[in-house]
């Protein structure tokens, strides 16, 4: 190999070892993925359920009426709005009565309670205070109150059967007495 052949030989060699530390040249493009999601035509804000209260027995005595619900009790609304907007359920009691008897100064008091909503948003619960439910009074009491981006999807509040309370003064008649109680579901949340 003549002087000739070797330096072309060199020259060819150093443009491919030139060649490996040139950096490689990459393209990118973005596109879009999209997805919508809309709002069902009906039952879009409504309650799924609502538990019954049951408070058992209690014999009669010169002391008031103070007994604990036999069971939990669970409120459960779906908010499949996808707004945002929030909500709030208030209760009623109506008077506990049998035939033409009243348990006259009954009241029902929701102690404490936890919401739980299924996803990503949550519940504000009013846990700060008691809520009582006087019997046959016209006005509702707030038990749940779902703010701007709260309650969203499934919310399951669930009262312990300890954290629910029938009360009344002495002096009633004896009677197998019932009342209606009226859940209020509006889609007009308070401040707080």
């Amino acid at each position: 190999m003549n002087t000739k052949q070797k330096m072309s030989l060199l020259i060819a060699s150093s443009s491919l070892v030139g060649l490996a530390f040139l950096p490689a040249t990459i393209y990118a493009q973005d596109t879009t993925a999209s997805f919508n999601l809309t709002a069902p035509t009906s039952n879009q804000l409504s309650f799924q359920s609502a538990s019954d209260l049951n408070f058992g027995s209690l014999e009669l005595s010169n002391a008031a009426i103070s007994q604990n619900s036999t069971n939990d009790v669970a409120i459960v609304i779906n908010d499949l709005r996808g707004t945002g907007t929030g909500w709030k359920v208030t209760g009623t009691l109506g008077k506990f009565t049998d035939s033409t008897k009243e348990l006259k100064g009954a009241a029902i008091t929701f102690v404490s309670g936890s919401a739980v909503t299924a996803g990503a948003n949550s519940v504000t619960f009013d846990t700060d205070k008691n809520v009582t439910l006087d019997a046959g009074a016209a006005a509702g009491s707030r038990l749940i109150n779902a703010t701007t981006n709260e309650g969203n999807g499934q919310t399951t509040t669930t009262y312990t059967k300890d954290n629910v309370q029938l009360t009344a003064p002495t002096g009633q008649l004896v009677g197998n007495y019932t009342a209606t109680l009226t859940y209020t579901l509006s889609d007009t949340p308070d401040a707080n």
